[in-house]
């Protein structure tokens, strides 16, 4: 026996080789499927050979964002320090453990043996695009944990219900009327949804979301809109030159907010959070500020879950610095998911982990629970490992009393739980069915669905975040539970959650157990004059923490420096004065007010200070020209026309401008909708363009001060309102219809609304149709806007060189300091014969003392 297998030795030396062999391919083989995800294993099996598939490599090591996530809640830390150390945790992470990976796909990638690979940090991930062989191969990697097929995501697209079939017609057939009309006037006083929110009662209260910053995934967002421009982030001062921070298209890389979807979902969504022209509201938190993502359904351009990681991963930290927060959103609302035929199946974890790290970052986030009635909830809404992930939203009827949950509304349970015990979903209800909004073009709409029912939600918490802006979004979400109202079963249950969202007593439970919080009441300074200074009152009112003593303080700094700090003086229990002390004309003063609670909690307005600050001019407001435009050299830089506009002078207007600097006669041009050959703008078809001005920065204001625009125009057209509009508006606020006007007439219009605000100011023309067109259309001029602006007059006590209001030994000091000849500005040449010398000397003597 020895003796035969010592001569069959090399026969068995191969058998052996041969079962090591198989051994381990069939190790690697179980390492890899165990790596791809089931439903990517059926996808692969399925594909052709050369068929390239994306896909979501996740590594081993994600970070340990729980437990850093639960130091930070023991911590009590500010919203600052959460989202600093959970961002740079996760980009520390990517970068050290994916080098080797990156190096190995790059590799792959310059030999053509995959097509794409993106790093990503928001989850630690690797989006690789590749044949299925590549991607068994790449799965066999020992840096790889997990690989999920990169699935293309979709809005929860709006529903039909028969139910309300005739009021949606009426509805709808009102706004088809005029889709640019009041939308208060569609719908009452709010729309019916806000109204079942109580969010007007919010609103009395002087809450309407201002300081909040609102995401949203989506389709995009008609930018223009007058219920959506002004409240763009990116219109904001700071950020206009800054278009990234406030607007993400990773697909086709757009700079500006734009909506590429037909039914307009992301503006729909986008308005009912805070949408409203000044005067008017759609949307639950009309002084919030939204940013966006463009990437959910690009019409022709899938999308898909790696849109969604870029998205997230540019929502915590838009302007790519960790050290910064103003420009994080406190809120991010998602009226997206997938179901079971899009190939992801229920309780999938694909999006689990980057959506925990959006969160754990600081940014709340808020889905839609889907449109698939008992067929149950939409991708990743069906989770329910705790209370707060993922935090899913259902509708119901705002039009009915008792509040029904229409049919279409996903319902759970849902078995997507850390153990797979049964849980209820979903997590609240809020109004979802014929709910008016803004669509694009300026226009309004209803639509329905969870879609529309989660912008509620998203709104109220902004309300609640503007009343305590240090809530965590785990608070948050536990406020919205306690404070909701109870719907059908009582508790909770899987077709409202448990409830019905109530804005106000959310809004007065986050007050309750806000700490301390800080109000000025009548705003900030904004000037402060030369010598002198202002003051403004501030309100503290103690919650569930007191007042530190003494910790109430007004933090200064000038022209940048360093910042000092000023004790508030207590005027009486709760209410303070703050004093802004002005020393040189033209220094800047930046400042904000802060205070601190027994329990630890430190406050400050503004909230993101000392990042974001309040700001006040030294110098005297005077009534000046902030802005003027004649056309004396044409179309100006940064200006646009499209359509028939252009600048001339061959068509006469009767009569005399009498609005601006600009020449009043025919002699100077003008900008002209029309045809200078006709002098009319009758093309044979419909016509229509915009004039639209370059970015103008208005001034803040103060007391009785205002910001008045005026131009000159004349206008002729068929006269009727349904054919030929002459329409002007600031970009982004409510267009006005002008009236015809056949020789030079002013328009004019109170902007103090825009105040401290970039805007652009638009003339839109649109024949309707191409009849009736052979008018003369119309004619702009001579635009200028007027309004306090902080200037420095010339001082009525010259002798006064330090500016501090006396005439002192300062001031000698420093007339001595400049004796002998002068050379340009000299303020210590008192007699202006450019020497300092006696004579200036005895001008000083003459003025000492205090400055009258």
């Amino acid at each position: 026996m020895k003796m035969r297998c010592a001569m069959n030795a090399p026969a068995l030396l191969l058998g052996c080789l041969l079962v090591l062999l198989s051994v381990e391919a069939s190790s690697h083989a179980g390492a890899g499927s165990t790596a791809i995800d089931a439903a990517l294993q059926e996808q692969l099996r399925e594909a052709e050979p050369d068929q390239i598939i994306s896909v979501l490599a996740f590594l081993h090591d994600q970070g340990e964002i729980e437990p850093l996530n639960q130091q930070l809640r023991r911590d009590r830390a500010d919203r600052r320090t959460r989202n600093r150390e959970v961002v740079r945790t996760l980009r520390d992470t990517a970068n050290l453990s994916q080098r080797r990976l990156v190096a190995h796909l790059q590799q792959l990638q310059h030999a053509g043996r995959i097509t794409r690979h993106e790093p990503m940090w928001i989850a630690n991930c690797i989006r690789i695009d590749a044949t299925p062989e590549e991607i068994e191969a790449i799965a066999l990697h020992p840096d790889v944990k997990h690989v999920f097929h990169n699935a293309e995501i979709e809005a929860v697209r709006g529903v039909a219900d028969e139910s309300n079939a005739a009021r949606q017609r009426n509805e709808e057939a009102a706004v088809a009327d005029d889709p640019h009309a009041d939308p208060g006037g569609l719908a009452g006083t709010v729309p019916p949804g806000i109204a079942a929110i109580n969010a007007p009662d919010v609103w009395s209260m002087g809450i309407q979301g201002s300081g909040v910053v609102v995401a949203s995934l989506d389709s995009g967002v008609d930018g223009a809109h007058p219920a959506l421009g002004m409240r763009w982030r990116g219109n904001a001062p700071g950020f206009t030159n800054n278009p990234q921070w406030s607007w993400f298209d990773p697909v086709t890389n757009t700079t500006q907010p734009t909506e590429f979807d037909q039914s307009s979902h992301g503006t729909h969504t986008m308005g009912t959070i805070l949408g409203g022209a000044p005067g008017q509201s759609v949307g639950v938190a009309p002084k919030a500020q939204w940013i966006h993502a463009a990437v959910i359904d690009r019409v022709d351009i899938p999308t898909t879950a790696a849109d969604a990681m870029l998205a997230l991963q540019w929502v915590v930290d838009p302007d790519g610095d960790p050290d910064t927060v103003f420009d994080v959103p406190q809120i991010c609302s998602n009226a997206w998911g997938l179901t079971s035929s899009h190939g992801y199946p229920e309780c999938d974890q694909l999006f689990w982990s980057f959506l925990d790290n959006a969160q754990a970052a600081g940014v709340l986030m808020l889905f839609a629970a889907g449109n698939e009635g008992v067929v149950g909830l939409r991708r990743p809404a069906d989770r329910a490992t705790d209370s707060y992930r993922s935090f899913a939203v259902g509708a119901i009827d705002p039009h009915q009393a008792d509040w029904p949950v229409p049919t279409f509304s996903s319902r759970g349970p849902t078995f997507c739980t850390a153990n797979g015990s049964e849980a209820i979903k979903p997590d609240l209800a809020a109004p979802g069915v014929s709910i008016l909004s803004s669509i694009k073009n300026g226009a309004y709409a209803t639509r329905q669905g969870t879609s529309m029912a989660v912008p509620h939600v998203a709104g109220v918490a902004a309300l609640m975040l503007e009343a305590c802006p240090e809530l965590t979004p785990e608070t948050v979400i536990d406020i919205l539970i306690e404070t909701a109202v109870d719907l059908g079963t009582p508790g909770k249950n899987n077709a409202s959650g448990h409830g019905m969202v109530d804005a106000h007593a959310a809004v007065l439970q986050a007050i309750n157990g806000c700490g301390i919080r800080i109000t000025l009441p009548d705003g900030a300074p904004v000037a402060v004059a030369p010598g002198e200074s202002v003051t403004f009152e501030v309100h503290i009112t103690e919650t569930n923490e007191t007042l530190i003593p003494d910790s109430a303080v007004l933090m200064v700094r000038t022209n940048n420096g360093a910042f000092v700090e000023y004790p508030l003086t207590e005027l009486e229990d709760g209410v303070f004065q703050a004093e802004l002390f002005g020393s040189v004309c033209g220094d800047i003063l930046e400042f904000f007010v802060q205070a601190e609670g027994s329990e630890g909690s430190l406050r400050t307005v503004p909230a993101a200070a000392p990042e974001q600050l309040l700001m006040a001019e030294v110098g005297v407001v005077v009534d000046g020209e902030v802005f003027a435009e004649s056309f004396l050299n044409g179309l100006p830089a940064d200006w646009s026309a499209s359509g028939l506009w252009a600048i001339g002078q061959s068509c006469p207007v009767p009569g005399e401008c009498p609005a601006g600097d600009g020449d009043d006669s025919d002699s100077t041009p003008w900008a002209y909708y029309g045809q200078p050959s006709t002098c009319t703008y009758e093309t044979g078809t419909q016509t229509t363009g915009d004039l639209i001005s370059a970015p103008i920065t208005l001034p803040q204001v103060s007391g009785e001060t205002t910001i008045t625009l005026e131009f000159c125009y004349a206008l002729e057209t068929e006269g009727s309102p349904m054919f030929d509009r002459a329409l002007f508006s600031v970009v982004g606020g409510q267009e006005t219809q002008l009236v015809d006007a056949f020789q030079w007439t002013t328009y004019s219009e109170d902007l103090t609304a825009y105040a401290g605000q970039t805007i652009q100011l638009r003339w839109r023309f649109d024949s309707i149709d191409g009849v009736l067109n052979n008018f003369r259309g119309w004619h702009v001029k001579n635009v200028r806007i007027t309004g306090g602006i902080v200037e420095c007059e010339e001082p009525t006590c010259p002798a006064d060189l330090t500016g501090d209001g006396v005439v002192n030994v300062l001031d000698l000091l420093e007339l001595l300091g400049a004796w002998g000849s002068c050379a340009d500005e000299c303020p210590a040449d008192l007699t202006g014969d450019g020497v300092v010398n006696v004579l200036d000397l005895l001008e000083l003597l003459g003025a000492w003392g205090p400055c009258e």
